[in-house]
This record gives C-alpha cells, structure tokens and sequence, in this order.
C-alpha cells in the first residue's frame, strides 16, 4: 500500500491547471464551477438525485 503524507499536498493529475483556473477567473469559492462538477460526479457515484460537498467535516 502506498504512503500518502498529511503533511504535503499530492498532485497527480491536473490540480495545479484547475488551481490556476479558478485563481485566474476568481472563482476561488464554494460555488465554483469545478464544485459543482464534483458534486453532480459524487452523486452520480453514489446512486444518488443530489450531493453537497463541504469544507471539513464540522460544516456537514
């Protein structure tokens, strides 16, 4: 099993072009596009009409 490390961020993808998108259109918010995007994907994966993402685990 592979060692993730809490204390530095992995990028393995694309995070650092999407980071940059939101910086750059000013959507660094709840509301951004790329939220919506995950929400619709996890409600999706979960069988489920709808899904609300949160910032930690005290929001939800």
């Amino acid at each position: 099993m592979e060692r993730i490390s809490i204390a530095n961020p992995v990028f393995n993808g694309n995070e650092k072009k999407y980071i940059n998108e939101c910086v750059d259109t000013g959507w660094v918010s709840a509301n951004g596009r790329f939220v919506r995007e995950f929400e619709n994907k996890f409600a999706e994966f979960c069988g489920c009409k709808y899904a609300l993402s949160c910032s930690n685990g005290t929001v939800s």
